[in-house]
Formats: structure tokens, C-alpha cells, sequence
């Protein structure tokens, strides 16, 4: 089980600021972790991203569908919701989603950890391991105990982040493994 850390459900910015920390920030990325509706104006770029990303386990999606998925997630006190990750600059850099519901055929799990992006030049910075314990924070918030997600490469990575194997399975024609989070 993974403890997600406590950060506001609004928008929390990373690396965390420490008044009169002398250590050199010089390579460190600022960015603030938000509501998609308040950059809503990113959707349709980010739309695009993702279809690429993901486009051989969505087959039959166009960039108008991920679009339109994407604009669906504009809640903010309930599910389905996204968060995006911003630099000051304001371009932003990543996302995460929950939803009810994220792979047909396993309706019985809900609800899903889904679309966890990080742009390319962004990697490995940790940005995605704090887009994912800020969503669980907001799951928590909401008093939800489990998340599940799938993935078809990152396995490996969310299982650093506390996630356990549930089951494998073939999926368009991919293999991918579904995970799940208890979160407490």
C-alpha cells in the first residue's frame, strides 16, 4: 500500500519551496500540479499527445474523441477529473486522470488511475510519480480506498510507487497489466 502525501486538492507546486534552503535548485524543475479547467486552453495540443501515445490501445479513436474525453474530465470535486502539470512559464508538461471506468471488459474495478502523461523532454524528472500521488490524494479525499490502472510498458514503474499486479491480459492486441492501489 502506498501513503499518498497530503498536498492541497486545488494545486500543490513542486519541488516543494523551502524558505532559506541553500541547496542549488539550479536543475530543478518548477511546475504547479492544477485543475485541468483552469488550462483547459491546452486540451486540444495535449489531445494530440496522447493520441500518439496511446493510439494502438484506443484503435477507432480519433484526436476528436481523446478531445472529447479530455473535456469530460473537467470536474473538480468529483470523478472523472484531471490534473495537468504546469511550469511557471505556463506550457504545460503532464496530466493524470481518474475516471469510473477505463477498460472494457473489467467494469467490476473502479475507479482508474488513467492517462498519466509526461512529455518527452520531461522524463525523468519525477514529475509523473507526483502527478500520480497527487491524484491519490484527491481519491482520498473523496474517500476512495482502491485505484486501478492499466498499462502496456510502464509496469515496472508504477510497481516502485506501491502498486500491485492484479492480472495480465491481452488488449488490443497488446499485452497489458492491470494494477491496483490501496490507498489509506
Amino acid at each position: 500500500m502506498l501513503t499518498c502525501f497530503a498536498r492541497s486538492m486545488k494545486s500543490a507546486r513542486y519541488p516543494p519551496q523551502t524558505p532559506g534552503d541553500p541547496s542549488d535548485r539550479s536543475n530543478a524543475l518548477n511546475y504547479s500540479i492544477e485543475p485541468l479547467p483552469r488550462h483547459s486552453h491546452h486540451i486540444p495540443d495535449m489531445s494530440l499527445a496522447f493520441h500518439k501515445e496511446w493510439a494502438h490501445l484506443i484503435p477507432g479513436k480519433s484526436v476528436s474523441d481523446v478531445e472529447q474525453s479530455l473535456r469530460s474530465r473537467t470536474n473538480v470535486d468529483r470523478l472523472p477529473v484531471a490534473f495537468i502539470a504546469v511550469e511557471e512559464s505556463g506550457d504545460w508538461i503532464g496530466a493524470v486522470s481518474l475516471k469510473e471506468q477505463d477498460l472494457e471488459g473489467r467494469e467490476d474495478l473502479s475507479p482508474w488511475l488513467s492517462s498519466l502523461f509526461v512529455r518527452e523532454a520531461f522524463r525523468k524528472h519525477g514529475i509523473g510519480a507526483s502527478l500520480v500521488a497527487h491524484a491519490c490524494a484527491f481519491a482520498q479525499g473523496l474517500g476512495i480506498s482502491e485505484l486501478y490502472l492499466y498499462t502496456d510498458r510502464q509496469e515496472l514503474f508504477y510497481r516502485k510507487l506501491g502498486w500491485t499486479l492484479v492480472e495480465r491480459r491481452t488488449h488490443h492486441p497488446r499485452e497489458i497489466s492491470i494494477l491496483r492501489l490501496g490507498l489509506t
